[in-house]
């Protein structure tokens, strides 16, 4: 348990919090400060080695919500050297040319600007011309190709390329040539591809030129780390309990950690305070509650509707606490050993049970992988499990005042203490 004093804050004080608080922990932005990305240290030796390397495009995938965006938007933090980043993001339905598009304006409007006396463009005033585009031409492969090399004649740079899993799938091919010619072509280019999939081969099919990067959820330890980081950016203090939980919580998603910390911290401004106890958390686990959004409500609440013997409630819970492998499947097995943990008793019929939480009829809420014995499951949104651990929570079904799958005082302290050694 924390020292710290539970202090009032005056009027202006707690003004001057809350708007910190509202700037600052921001669930639906990428993070996008370094004082406020936690862990992936993997994950930026990666991206070093793509820079170290010309012209190689690193692929980052994952499942959906992991980071990959606030990675992306950290991006210019790990390189040594001076980089033009040029950042653009694919929208549903995007083509080749479409996707190509949005960077050649990025471009054309650094040049505007230029000529306009606003500020320096990193890139030559013929760089579109150069390359063969103009106001609405149409972009293929080579005009992409050779935009990159113009692109970087003047500096180094490096595209980022945000939710790449969104375009179609022939601009899926063709950036597979461009990720080939560029390796070739243009050395100090470094093409970042963004997106949810199950492998880099699945967002950009090349052969050459490619760096894989597999994305996973934050590790407990990097959960806490976020909490921190996030209370000590915006001035706030928490029990060692409340970040445990936070972390347990939010299981692996950044976004959880950002909008767990966001509610605990908003209930301890309105009560006045600077210091975050279980009591903040429980107000601040309600209002997340009450504002998750109707397509996740929905399909919890008709993946949990009872039928003969069946205790799907429990057993969704024990999907979402279940330990995965790095793809975030999990076995029937697993989920047996974490549900009789919930409710204390042996369970039969689980398997059918499990496999039934991937029809329509319950929402599909799981999504199964190989057959019989071997099959392995995964949640179809994963943005789903922080809710279903919320309402873990809630008094009635598998719960008591002190889930047994959440940690305890005594726990947190224990861990505290091993951390510390």
């Amino acid at each position: 348990m924390s020292d710290h004093a539970i202090l009032p804050v005056h009027a202006g004080t707690q003004q001057s919090l809350r708007s910190r608080v509202d700037q600052l922990i921001t669930p639906s932005a990428p993070v996008s400060r370094r004082d406020l990305f936690a862990g992936r240290h993997k994950a930026i030796e990666g991206f070093i080695r793509a820079l170290e390397l010309p012209g190689q495009t690193l692929v980052v995938f994952g499942e959906p919500g992991c980071g990959k965006s606030s990675l992306l938007a950290m991006a210019p933090e790990f390189a040594d050297a001076p980089f033009t980043v040029v950042r653009v993001r694919a929208e549903g339905g995007d083509t080749f040319p479409m996707l190509w598009r949005k960077v050649a304006d990025h471009v054309r409007t650094s040049t505007l600007r230029s000529e306009r006396g606003l500020t320096a463009s990193p890139f030559p005033g013929d760089t579109l011309s150069d390359a063969g585009i103009s106001q609405g031409s149409s972009i293929g492969v080579a005009q992409a190709v050779e935009l990159v090399v113009k692109m970087s004649e003047k500096s180094a740079v490096m595209i980022l390329i945000d939710e790449f899993d969104r375009a179609d799938a022939e601009c899926r091919t063709w950036m597979s040539r461009v990720v080939t010619q560029v390796a070739q072509a243009a050395p100090r280019a470094t093409i970042v591809i963004a997106g949810s999939a199950a492998s880099a081969d699945a967002l950009v099919p090349a052969k050459e030129g490619l760096m894989p990067l597999h994305l996973t959820r934050l590790s407990n330890e990097e959960c806490l780390e976020a909490v921190l980081r996030a209370l000590r950016v915006v001035g706030m203090t928490a029990d060692d309990s409340v970040v445990e939980r936070i972390a347990t919580l939010a299981n692996g998603m950044p976004a959880a950690v950002q909008e767990l910390t966001r509610r605990t911290a908003d209930a301890a401004v309105d009560e006045g305070v600077t210091h975050l106890t279980n009591g903040h958390l429980t107000a601040g686990v309600q209002v997340a509650l009450a504002e998750t959004g109707a397509p996740v409500v929905n399909a919890y609440e008709q993946s949990i509707i009872r039928a003969r013997r069946g205790i799907y409630p429990e057993i969704l819970l024990a999907c979402a606490l279940s330990p995965r492998d790095s793809h975030g499947t999990f076995s029937v097995a697993d989920v047996r050993d974490t549900l009789q943990r919930i409710v204390n008793r042996e369970v039969r019929g689980l398997t059918n049970q499990v496999a039934a939480l991937t029809e329509e009829g319950r929402g599909a809420v799981l999504a199964k992988e190989g057959l019989a014995k071997t099959a392995r499951y995964h949640f179809v949104e994963p943005a789903i499990e922080p809710y279903i651990l919320m309402r873990g929570l809630e008094q009635g079904w598998a719960t008591s005042k002190t889930p047994v799958w959440l940690p305890t005082a005594e726990t947190v302290e224990t861990a505290g203490e091993s951390r510390a050694a």
